[in-house]
């Protein structure tokens, strides 16, 4: 079918074409489809000294090496593989040899302030299953006592989702396991380790050993409109709300109030649209469309100027900290830290009646998500909600007599590409700094490998 031209071209950019972009475009994530990716696997080693400086015990994990820089980090559905070596320069009666996959919510360093979600222990080694031979062979007999090089290799399946108690009642929900989340600036977190115990029998000192990896969750929505797909594939500008209906939700519409050189009120009819589905994958952008309509043609020229729209992505962290080693009681009350960042990019559209005496002017526009957002994420007492929110218009001779945030609509961040033709980002970043002094990039630096599939 013939490809319609858009109202909603942005300035110049497109008419370069694909291959021409700007330099703005390698910002993109990591182009990996999950169901066809094979992780090539990279290693990563944490050991146990002796008094001597020599590592007695050491734990390897191989993570991906997409995502792995400096922690080993999987995806969804890869499993978590390594081993267990142990260098004993003298006898030792070693009772057992066992690692446990844990995955806890963090919320303060004092005993505590974590809640446990995952946990799965696996026995590598015990007395009961003969001596060891270095190597790890096992031998029919056992005298409890080991010496030399052993070593046992280990993989652990990581369930997708996981099962919860809730209140006191017996009731229970299910829970995608998250993404590591680690900032320098959020007390809360989800953080997952590998802890390697040698047990050595009563009156006898054990010895741990724990290593952290990451774990990305493959999030993906639902394909987009037919009309977007296909501008998506020929690299054509998207349509607005009203040459594709299907693929955009109308949030329901505002006045913004307010006066002009300080002498005349005025009222303008705020209507805003995101393209559906609701739920964007880290690495591309929302397209995003605002109509706006007043009789006041002076008060809808200053409006509709794209520097005095104010759109821009909140990101709100969600936990409760206290008796997190009960079960979760719902009803509690949580401790809220709310972001606003990544203010959109706009340009003039043409859809619909838009000459200079109309009363009417649209703008079609996409706030460009980072490749390193963490996703939409909920489970037990922590979540990551985001929104879209429309604040008051920053506009020269107008001041505004509302409020100041307009219109709030609840959107999600996935980690891979929905269905289809990849998203293309129609226009270059916003290089203005973010407002809030915590933007939420501010991640420990194992998590900024992180990339989408």
């Amino acid at each position: 079918m013939p490809v319609m031209q858009s109202p909603d071209a942005p300035p110049r950019y497109l008419d370069q074409g694909a291959e021409q972009l700007p330099e703005y475009t390698s910002t993109r994530p990591l182009s990996l489809v999950a169901s066809r990716h094979t992780p090539i696997l990279k290693e990563f080693t944490y050991d146990s000294k002796n008094r001597k400086g020599r590592s007695w015990l050491s734990l390897t994990l191989k993570g991906d090496t997409l995502l792995s820089k400096h922690t080993p980090t999987i995806a969804e559905g890869s499993g978590l593989s390594g081993s267990v070596s142990l260098n004993l320069e003298s006898s030792e009666a070693i009772q057992a040899v066992s690692i446990s996959v844990i995955g806890q919510i963090i919320t303060g360093a004092n005993p505590g302030e974590s809640f446990t979600f995952l946990e799965i222990p696996v026995t590598l080694w015990s007395k009961a299953l003969g001596e060891a031979n270095p190597a790890g062979d096992i031998r029919q007999e056992s005298s409890g006592k080991l010496l030399g090089t052993y070593s046992w290799p280990f993989h652990v399946d990581i369930p997708k989702q996981v099962t919860l108690p809730i209140g006191s009642y017996g009731s229970s929900q299910t829970y995608t396991l998250p993404q590591t989340f680690l900032e320098r600036h959020t007390r809360a977190g989800i953080k997952y380790d590998v802890i390697v115990r040698i047990s050595r029998g009563k009156l006898r000192v054990n010895s741990k050993l724990t290593a952290t990896f990451g774990y990305l969750p493959i999030i993906r929505p639902m394909a987009p409109s037919p009309l977007r797909q296909l501008a998506y594939q020929e690299n054509s500008p998207i349509l607005g709300p009203e040459a594709d209906p299907e693929g955009w939700h109308t949030v329901p519409s505002t006045w913004v109030k307010g006066n002009v050189f300080g002498k005349r009120s005025v009222s303008i009819h705020c209507t805003l649209s995101l393209a559906k589905p609701l739920c964007y994958t880290r690495g591309t952008a929302i397209p995003c469309f605002l109509d706006l309509q007043s009789a006041d043609g002076q008060a809808l020229g200053l409006l509709s100027s794209p520097n005095a729209v104010v759109l821009r992505l909140r990101r709100r962290v969600k936990y409760r900290d206290n008796n997190l080693t009960t079960k979760l009681e719902v009803g509690i009350d949580t401790k809220d830290i709310v972001t606003d960042s990544e203010s959109a990019v706009w340009w003039p559209s043409r859809e619909g009646d838009t000459t200079m005496d109309s009363p009417r002017r649209c703008l079609a526009g996409e706030i460009h998500l980072n490749k390193i957002l963490k996703p939409t994420t909920a489970i037990a007492n922590f979540s990551i909600e985001y929104a879209v929110v429309l604040f008051s218009f920053d506009a020269p001779a107008f001041t505004s007599t509302g409020p100041d945030t307009l219109l709030i609509q609840p959107v999600e961040v996935a980690t891979a590409y929905a269905p289809g033709p990849r998203p293309r980002i129609y226009s270059p970043p916003n290089y203005q700094p973010p407002v809030p002094v915590n933007p939420f990039y501010q991640a420990m630096p194992t998590e900024a490998s992180l990339g989408s599939f």
